[in-house]
């Protein structure tokens, strides 16, 4: 990079008044920045504990205003290696796309001896990628709701002359931890200013997201897209279209141009969803769907009338999978853990589980269960369904009580969310109290005819200190993963 002290000239009256609006930003940013020096050591206060995200060259932290006391996430970068120009670039672009109400607002700048400062507000409910990993992926109509928002905002940024380059699920963050969370973008170090005709060389952004022709050193705005046609397809699914062990494998896998679009995964997804990332995910970006085609694209109105029970019954089939993937010891702890809920933290659960028992005897058999799911529009191959039915019935008694169907249709995000109820199944599964999971007492929770040998290789499985037993972090670990 070039020299940090050459990198901008001063901001004159002329050029924040020029009808250009690339140098009227600029020069507005060059004079903020100029007007912050050495003020923000002065004005604020943070712990340096307590990052809420980091980098080569910056860190993001929670700073506080010292007159008004409010919060603030301030962007702090590194001077040394880090061009000036850059910077100011950065905060020109942000200053611009602040006036969308889906990015992060830009407050202040300023600039010490050692670094650059960039106070934005502060937007408390984490990453979209953890919401991700949350859920394990959006039903249709959350991901068409979030998709809407991240095209309007592309579309507003394009037009405005500016190309992301990193768009992805890291820099874009939930206003809070509720489904109805607003979608706020952020970071835009890696954006740059384009004229029309214009293309680009340098290989900027993160591999996984990145369009061939990044890689390939020619590009322009549609590069963009791409990035947003794989975002898509993690929201669908909960993974990467393209992988790889390293960078250049994920090249090579993106150069390939090949992803799936089939499979137990893509089962749920609807014909209309894998034609709009389909669209996107165009090698050749003359291909590509272009942002006004994306906006009027007919997958939008199929997500919007989508009811709420067939998002229900996909939930359901998501569930049954991801147990019948689990390790043998988890679901048995989790069938523990489902007596120690509290009613209020299942109670949607409980009333599926009433709905289902067409006979009322408290108990689902096989077919009441494939009778609930058709009736949400969610029938499942009966060969599949019966594995489903079989991993949770863990009495093999050929029916569910209440205690099986919450272990296996709860969701992640309440399992971890419900602390004591973790921690009361492991005091119910420790049963001599001393603060330990032995291979006996994980034996006196299987079904008659295992034995002890069965019991210790599932202890060995999730004993990481090796002492033959579980303490209440190694439980932990397994419910959570």
């Amino acid at each position: 990079m070039g020299n940090l002290c050459a990198g901008a000239s001063p901001a004159t009256d002329e050029t924040i008044a020029s009808a250009d609006p690339v140098e009227r930003a600029l020069a507005i940013a060059k004079r903020d920045l100029a007007k912050g020096a050495g003020k923000w050591q002065e004005l604020y206060s943070y712990d340096r504990s307590k990052l809420l995200g980091s980098g080569a060259y910056a860190q993001v932290v929670k700073a506080t205003r010292k007159g008004t006391q409010k919060s603030y996430a301030t962007k702090i970068i590194k001077k040394g290696q880090y061009d000036k120009s850059v910077v100011i670039k950065e905060i020109a672009i942000s200053n611009i796309l602040s006036e969308h109400p889906n990015c992060t607002k830009l407050i202040e700048v300023y600039e010490d001896k050692a670094n650059y400062y960039l106070v934005m507000e502060l937007v408390s409910g984490g990453m979209m990628f953890d919401r991700i990993v949350k859920k394990g992926h959006y039903s249709e109509k959350e991901a068409a709701e979030a998709m809407a928002v991240l095209l309007s905002f592309v579309s507003f940024m394009h037009a405005k002359g500016i190309i992301d380059r990193d768009l992805k699920p890291d820099n874009i963050l939930l206003s809070d931890d509720t489904d109805s969370a607003i979608i706020k973008i952020i970071d835009f170090g890696t954006g740059e200013f384009m004229k029309e005709g214009q293309t680009l060389s340098a290989g900027i952004g993160t591999a996984q997201y990145m369009a061939p022709e990044v890689f390939k050193g020619k590009y322009d705005q549609r590069a963009d897209i791409w990035s947003l046609g794989v975002i898509m397809y993690i929201l669908l699914v909960g993974f990467m279209p393209f992988g790889g062990k390293n960078d250049a494998a994920i090249e090579k896998a993106v150069l390939r141009g090949k992803y799936a679009l089939e499979g137990e995964e893509w089962d749920e997804v609807s014909d209309e969803a894998k034609d709009m990332v389909r669209s996107m995910l165009q090698s050749d970006p003359d291909k590509r769907a272009t942002l006004q085609q994306l906006q009027a694209h007919p997958w939008f109105a199929a997500a919007a009338s989508a009811s709420e029970s067939a998002a229900k019954g996909t939930r359901m089939v998501s569930r049954l999978r991801g147990f019948l993937a689990s390790t043998r010891l988890k679901r048995l702890a989790m069938l523990v853990v489902a007596s120690n809920f509290k009613a209020e933290e299942v109670d949607q659960l409980r009333e599926l589980f009433v709905t289902a028992d067409t006979n009322k005897n408290n108990l689902v058999d096989f077919n009441e269960l494939r009778t609930a799911l058709s009736k949400l529009g969610r029938a499942v191959d009966e060969t599949e369904l019966r594995r489903l039915f079989d991993a949770a019935d863990m009495d093999g008694s050929g029916e569910l009580d209440y205690r099986e169907f919450v272990a296996a249709l709860v969701g992640q995000d309440v399992v971890e969310r419900c602390t004591t109820a973790r921690h009361g199944a492991f005091k119910d599964m420790d049963a001599d109290g001393d603060g330990y999971l032995t291979p006996e007492e994980v034996l006196k929770m299987m079904p008659p005819g295992s034995t002890l040998e069965e019991a210790q290789e599932m202890v060995k499985a999730a004993d990481k200190d090796g002492d033959g037993r579980l303490d209440l972090n190694e439980l932990e670990i397994l419910l959570k993963n």
